[in-house]
């Protein structure tokens, strides 16, 4: 159950965050997912399923700028973020 709704989440949302406790199952959860894709992807090529790169970030690592991207006000430019550039 929780599996289908990471996936309900992922087609209608550009990024998911998985948050629980230790040994919940964060895991297990988004690699059954993508073990599914991957394996729905090469039964059939025509079901709309494509191969799966996933990217683990720790976002505390960084900071939101430089996970998004952000504006400068001085110059007028932006400079993308990490997820902009996955």
């Amino acid at each position: 159950e929780k599996i289908i709704q990471l996936h309900d989440s992922q087609q209608t949302r550009h990024c998911n965050m998985l948050v629980g406790g230790t040994q919940s199952g964060k895991s297990t959860a988004w690699k059954a997912l993508v073990s599914a894709k991957m394996h729905l992807a090469k039964q059939n090529s025509g079901s709309g399923f494509r191969a799966v790169d996933s990217f683990v970030i720790n976002p505390k690592s960084v900071s939101l700028s430089e996970l998004y991207g952000s504006y400068d006000l001085q110059t007028f430019e932006w400079s993308d973020g990490i997820l902009s550039k996955l």
